[in-house]
């Protein structure tokens, strides 16, 4: 089968029929991006829209936010009840027995929740990636360009850059399409 001839300045239409969940939805709200980012879960086909991306950023942002603030609400309080006990009074070994119990406490409090938020952070990673990746297809740049991300400091920030460019017609040639009967 040949290509497809195309006149200049012509949308692209694929020769194949495609899968619609492939298409991006042009101002989808906040929940269905939402729903979307997760039923797409490791889905690198297919293209995702300028809102969709923005939507799941914002949440990924507020995300952080809230764990950081409860990270905060719960380490802060025991260190400054830590910090006026008279528990590193050092004169005894029961105080210091008490200090080494606080710190330790203080600790465990705060690796509960940093692995809590690595393990939240790890089950986003993939479909964080394929939404980037989505996203690059959108406007017609090749999914492969996310693994800028590995280039220290200015990955994320090139990666930014290109999945803010707007969306390309010609993108649709990432779509997956429909089995063939």
């Amino acid at each position: 089968m040949t290509a497809p001839q195309f006149a200049y300045g012509q949308p692209y239409q694929s020769p194949y029929p495609t899968d619609p969940f492939d298409a991006p939805v042009r101002g989808i709200s906040f929940g269905g991006a939402l729903a979307r980012f997760f039923r797409k879960y490791a889905r690198f086909s297919g293209r995702a829209s300028l809102s969709e991306f923005w939507w799941m950023f914002l949440w990924n942002v507020l995300l952080g936010v809230v764990l950081g603030v409860i990270l905060v609400a719960v380490i802060v309080p025991a260190s400054i009840d830590l910090a006026r006990s008279d528990a590193f009074n050092t004169e005894t070994a029961a105080a210091s027995a008490a200090a080494n119990a606080a710190v330790w406490g203080l600790i465990g409090r705060f690796a509960i929740i940093w692995v809590i938020v690595v393990l939240i952070e790890l089950a986003l990673l993939i479909p964080a990636l394929a939404l980037v990746v989505r996203r690059l297809h959108d406007s017609n740049k090749s999914g492969h360009l996310a693994w800028l991300l590995l280039i220290p400091s200015v990955g994320h920030l090139i990666v930014l850059i290109l999945c803010l460019m707007p969306s390309d017609a010609w993108g649709q040639r990432f779509d997956r399409p429909l089995a063939q009967a």
